[in-house]
């Protein structure tokens, strides 16, 4: 069974750095999926249970050896994003000849910008009404509407949390 690693990281503001910062996250899975490949890898070949190249030895990595996809997924909150998504946004090229950008890597963010959602169903029910909160925080009608045609929302989880900011809890309901 093969999967795919994904790491969720929750955004209130523009975070200036993200995509530095989504690529140290997804570099960390990758170095902990190496560490303990490596370690099994290498378990084995002192054992004598598996015999390595010259190359796989050094680089304590079979050649056909595989590491599973790892992304990291912003959920923005806010009302508008107006940092990089991509590392070459963060980038000064000013000076550098153009020849050398194709072999400078870029880096992308995905970013769900929750406020901006056009539709909810593809999510199960507690994040479909988190999400849900979060877009129509500022129409209470508008939210009540949508409970109220949803008869699942009844069946919400008990450790289902909707996020509320201190100003919005001093508020009340």
């Amino acid at each position: 069974m093969n999967y795919i690693v994904v790491g969720i990281e929750e955004q209130e503001y523009t975070h200036y750095l993200m995509p530095v910062r989504c690529m140290e996250y997804d570099l960390r899975e990758y170095e902990r999926q190496v560490d303990k490949g490596s370690a099994q890898t290498m378990k084995a070949y002192e054992e004598k249970l598996l015999h390595l190249s010259r190359e796989e030895y050094l680089s304590r990595f079979q050649k056909n050896g595989k590491l599973r996809p790892c992304v990291t997924l912003v959920l923005y909150f806010g009302d508008h994003w107006d940092g990089a998504v991509s590392l070459n946004q963060l980038l000064d090229y000013e000076g550098i000849p153009d020849e050398f950008r194709p072999f400078i890597n870029d880096y992308h963010v995905h970013i769900l910008h929750i406020k901006k959602l056009e539709n909810t169903d593809m999510f199960q029910m507690d994040i479909k009404l988190v999400f849900d909160s979060v877009r129509y925080a500022g129409d209470k009608e508008a939210f009540r509407k949508k409970v109220l045609e949803n008869e699942a929302c009844g069946r919400i989880q008990k450790d289902t949390k909707v996020h509320r900011s201190a100003k919005q809890a001093s508020e009340g309901p």
